[in-house]
């Protein structure tokens, strides 16, 4: 019996990230096409048990999913499968209520900007500005436009 464990085994060992995507292609036997390199070319991040305990952390103290991911380098459905694997309740998109509406439309008037006030309501500016054009809200030039 021939044991195929080792050729197709990727193991990176964790809190490792593979330097070369080579590592991770296997050679067919050469034919008439010459060599054939097969497998995934993107490199993978492995956290250790300790990473994952801070990326839950961060987590619960508000951090969202898309800021953990560019800060363990990993992408956002990996952070929310860590999360899920951890039976942590993961928070919907954030959305703006129409309580908060009069106080956003005040502070837009003062001169704050919709990026400011985004920021300060951890949503995106586009929401913002589409929920302000919803109310009728009359939005002021943005700064260098003609």
């Amino acid at each position: 019996m021939v044991d195929l464990t080792a050729l197709f085994l990727n193991f990176v060992p964790a809190g490792q990230r593979t330097d070369s995507p080579k590592e991770f292609y296997h050679e067919s036997p050469p034919d008439d096409r010459g060599v054939i390199k097969t497998g995934p070319t993107r490199k993978m991040t492995c956290l250790q048990e300790a990473e994952i305990l801070q990326l839950v952390s961060d987590y619960l103290s508000g951090e969202t999913i898309a800021a953990l991911g560019r800060q363990f380098n990993i992408h956002k459905n990996t952070v929310r499968a860590h999360l899920e694997r951890r039976q942590v309740e993961v928070r919907p998109y954030r959305k703006i209520s129409n309580d908060q509406m009069p106080e956003v439309i005040a502070m837009y008037e003062d001169g704050a900007s919709i990026r400011a006030i985004a920021k300060s309501l951890n949503v995106l500016p586009s929401t913002l500005r589409r929920k302000m054009l919803g109310l009728g809200v009359v939005l002021r030039k943005r700064m260098g436009s003609i």
